[in-house]
C-alpha cells in the first residue's frame, strides 16, 4: 500500500533510511515487520525525523540528551575564550551556538517533556546565563533569569 501510493505520486522511498515506530507501550519484538517492495522494515524504539529523535513514548528523552551534549560542548569551547569576549558578543555566540540546539523543534517536544527533561533544559539555560554574565557556579541564578526572560 505504501509502495503503490508513493509510486503513483512519483515519490521514491529510500529503504536504507526508512524506519518504522510503534507508539505506546507495545513490545516491538512481537510486531510483524513491514514489507515494502520485498524489503523488510522492522520497528524501532527510536527514530530520527528531520533531526528530531522520537521515542516510542513521545517523551523525546533521547533528543533532549543530544541537545544537552551539543550545548555543553559548545559552551565548553566558548569558555576557553571567555576572558576576551564582551557580554554582548557572549550573548550572540551563545544564542547561535548553544540555544539554537534547544530552540530547534521546541514547539514539537516542549509540551511532551517530563520533569527530568525539563530540568535538563533548565540547566542549559542556567549555564547560558552564567556564561554571559560571568557569574560563579554557586551564585543564585533565578533573578538573572527573570532579567533575560
Amino acid at each position: 500500500m505504501i509502495y503503490s501510493y508513493s509510486k503513483s505520486h512519483s515519490l521514491k522511498i529510500n529503504l536504507d533510511k526508512t524506519q518504522a515506530i510503534c507508539f505506546g507501550d507495545i513490545d516491538i519484538t512481537n510486531v510483524r515487520p513491514i514489507s515494502i517492495n520485498r524489503s523488510v522494515i522492522s520497528c524501532s524504539r527510536i527514530v530520527k525525523s528531520l533531526g528530531v529523535f522520537v521515542g516510542q513514548n513521545m517523551r523525546f528523552r533521547e533528543h533532549i540528551l543530544l541537545i544537552c551534549k551539543k550545548s555543553y560542548m559548545a559552551l565548553r569551547s566558548l569558555y576557553l575564550n571567555n576572558d576576551v569576549l564582551n557580554p554582548s558578543l557572549r550573548r550572540a555566540l551563545c544564542e547561535s551556538l548553544v540555544l539554537s540546539h534547544a530552540n530547534y523543534a521546541d514547539v514539537l517536544y516542549g509540551p511532551c517533556l517530563d520533569v527530568v527533561s525539563s530540568n535538563r533544559i533548565q540547566k542549559i539555560q542556567n549555564c547560558y546565563v552564567r556564561f554571559i554574565l560571568s557569574l560563579p557556579r554557586r551564585e543564585n541564578i533565578s533573578p538573572k533569569l527573570r532579567e533575560f526572560g
